[in-house]
């Protein structure tokens, strides 16, 4: 995460390659679309990219992954 808050696009691609598919279950299981499921992962995404100088190397990534990812999917369902 340090790498991606310095913008650095490899590890954001690395990260995704790691996570993109729980991403995309947890969407999938707020949806029940595997198209809105797709357009919510690339939103987190870029979301983690953008606010990457916010996160806290003591809390666990996926802890902060998920949040982000739930709370995207929830405004998305609004």
């Amino acid at each position: 995460m340090e790498c991606v808050a310095r913008r650095d696009t490899a590890a954001l691609r690395e990260l995704m390659r790691r996570h993109e598919h729980r991403v995309r279950r947890l969407a999938l299981r707020f949806t029940g679309s595997d198209d809105a499921a797709a357009e919510l992962v690339q939103d987190v995404f870029f979301k983690v990219y953008t606010a990457a100088g916010s996160y806290s190397p003591q809390a666990r990534f996926t802890t902060w992954l998920y949040r982000i990812t739930a709370n995207h999917c929830l405004n998305y369902i609004r």
